[in-house]
């Protein structure tokens, strides 16, 4: 655990069997191999530890327990497969009664298992199509949300916004509104998106492009509910002087961009930089241009001023 405030990393564990955390207030959860077999990732428990009294506690202790955790407030959920078969069930565990609720049956293969208040979010695999559901634990009711022809998984709620991935020919991101009760595609530019979260309108994922692979970002509007257009912009300082010249660009764009393309007007390039730096060393004026670019779109700016 890395603290903010303190900027101090603690561990929580030492074993080396630990694998999924996820965090919430002061509660860590994670999947633990320690009394099965973490060579071939079987017969995982599910352990939570407290921060403020240093406390860590075993969860489950049936072998087969500690698929896909997650975690919400006083509750735990999780797939659990108890039945010798390839279907799972969906248990949650309330650490304010210390008691344990099967609230799904094994008729199929789940995954992608996600909560957050009083919804739970999760995939079932069926030989032609996936279906997606939402568990609403005031209501004690079950309803399908989406279907897809792969199969979902990596599920991340925030309020009434689930996001997931999916494989089709390459890996793509969905984005699921409550409130429209709509499916959004939000990637569709191909660079193979892992592990989606989702905070307020903001979605982060892992991405690949030209064999590297970083951390990428999408706004989500809150009226259409549609991936946001970047709108290029920047500022230089200076913007005249003697040559040689140093600048700073610094970029003012709009609609969470995640990559920046800098023409100097000089012939020199500067490309997947936020902000840049660039030295004129010949006298005169130049047009400079920016294109910004999000996973989904992309936008150029030229000042309709030169520099000189």
């Amino acid at each position: 655990m890395y603290n903010l405030s303190t900027k101090k990393e603690t561990p929580i564990t030492t074993n080396g069997s630990a694998s999924n955390p996820k965090i919430y207030e002061n509660r860590i959860i994670w999947k633990d191999y320690r009394n099965g077999d973490i060579q071939n990732f079987s017969n995982s428990d599910i352990f939570v530890y407290d921060i403020s009294t240093q406390n860590e506690t075993q969860i489950t202790s049936n072998i087969s327990d500690g698929l896909t955790p997650d975690i919400y407030g006083d509750k735990i959920v999780w797939c659990a497969n108890r039945h010798e078969s390839e279907n799972s069930d969906i248990y949650i565990y309330d650490l304010s009664t210390s008691s344990e609720t099967q609230i799904n049956g094994n008729e199929s293969i789940k995954g992608g298992l996600a909560i957050f208040g009083d919804k739970i979010v999760w995939a079932e695999y069926h030989d032609e199509k996936s279906i997606i559901y939402m568990y609403n634990l005031s209501t004690s009711k079950k309803t399908q949300i989406a279907t897809s022809s792969n199969q979902p998984y990596s599920f991340a709620i925030y309020e009434d916004k689930v996001v997931w991935a999916e494989s089709h020919n390459s890996l793509v991101i969905y984005m699921y509104d409550f409130s429209t009760q709509k499916k959004i595609q939000i990637t569709t530019n191909g660079s193979s998106p892992l592990e989606p979260v989702i905070y307020g309108d903001k979605i982060v994922w892992i991405g690949g492009r030209n064999g590297n692979s970083g951390i990428y970002m999408c706004v989500v509007s809150k009226e259409g509910q549609e991936p946001l257009k970047p709108v290029a912009d920047f500022s230089a300082v200076p913007t005249y002087g003697m040559a040689p010249l140093k600048v700073l660009f610094t970029d003012n764009s709009t609609g969470g961009p995640t990559s920046w393309i800098w023409d100097f007007g000089d012939g020199i390039n500067s490309k997947h930089a936020l902000n840049a730096t660039h030295t004129f060393t010949e006298p005169g004026k130049y047009n400079i241009s920016l294109i910004v670019m999000n996973p989904t779109f992309g936008s150029k700016h030229i000042p309709t001023s030169k520099y000189s």
